[in-house]
């Protein structure tokens, strides 16, 4: 790194921490006391939600999908796999997507060769341009 690049991470750092000691967001509640008990509080909700003015509580992030019943039995459903695979309109691969077998043609000394390589060339070009 150059003397700008330190010199602006710096101010940088200065800045987010002045930032973020001016946040006086935290209120102590520590000598809080409370007119009513729990079991008050308790039962003021249960009649809220019974009085509907407090929506149950639920899950909102998952969306319930409905249950959808299948006309056709297990026997019915396998003896109509067995059928496709007979007919070659499914093929038997245990999977959807057959993916091939690749076999490089390079060594793996040859692969170790051009990424060394490739680090020399990265780091010249870095201290022909200037860099540290």
């Amino acid at each position: 790194m150059n003397t700008k690049q330190i010199v602006a991470a710096v101010a940088v750092l200065f800045a987010a921490g002045s930032a973020l000691a001016a946040n006086d967001a935290y209120v102590d509640h520590s000598d809080f006391t409370s007119t009513r008990s729990r079991a008050e509080v308790r039962a003021e909700l249960d009649q809220a939600y019974r009085q509907g003015q407090v929506a149950a509580l639920q899950n909102t992030e998952l969306v319930a999908q409905p249950k959808l019943a299948s006309g056709k039995s297990r026997a019915d459903v396998r003896a109509e796999l067995d059928r496709a695979y007979k007919s070659d309109e499914l093929a038997r691969t245990g999977g959807y997507v057959e993916y091939p077998q690749v076999a490089s043609i390079r060594t793996r000394e040859d692969v170790r060769q051009e990424a060394l390589q490739a680090a020399r060339n990265s780091r010249n070009a870095e201290v022909h341009a200037g860099g540290n």
